[in-house]
């Protein structure tokens, strides 16, 4: 008897282990986060990263992904998201600057969310 004890005690913590690696927090934590906006922009040639960025932006924000989840991820990466217009679309916009040689431009990120019932359906992404 005591030795099942120990040896139920032994497995225990992989038991343990492998449930919690099921679990969806630690499958939240695993994910690449979003990189910021303005950490794109601090790269050499930002324009070329637009298809990398809108993949990226997929994985995060797939359809179905509720309205407030990806609200609060742009927003982190630095986007201000206005209110949903009457048709439940809403925009998001980045707003930066863009250090090149020895000057700066201005630059600006957009993500135009199309929403139903509070769900994100789909989206576009423009740099300009």
């Amino acid at each position: 008897m005591f030795t099942r004890k120990i040896r139920f005690l032994a497995i225990a913590p992989s038991i343990v282990g492998a449930v919690l690696s099921l679990s969806p927090l630690s499958m939240a934590n695993a994910a690449t986060p979003l990189r910021s906006f303005g950490e794109i922009e601090f790269r050499s040639d930002p324009a070329s990263l637009v298809d990398e960025v809108r993949a990226d932006l997929s994985a995060h924000i797939p359809a179905g992904s509720s309205l407030d989840a990806a609200r609060s991820l742009l927003s982190d990466a630095g986007a201000k998201c206005r209110p949903a217009r009457t048709d439940g679309s809403v925009r998001c916009r980045y707003y930066g600057t863009h250090f090149h040689g020895d000057g700066v431009e201005p630059v600006s990120w957009t993500v135009n969310l199309n929403t139903a019932d509070n769900m994100v359906q789909s989206f576009t992404l423009v740099r300009q």
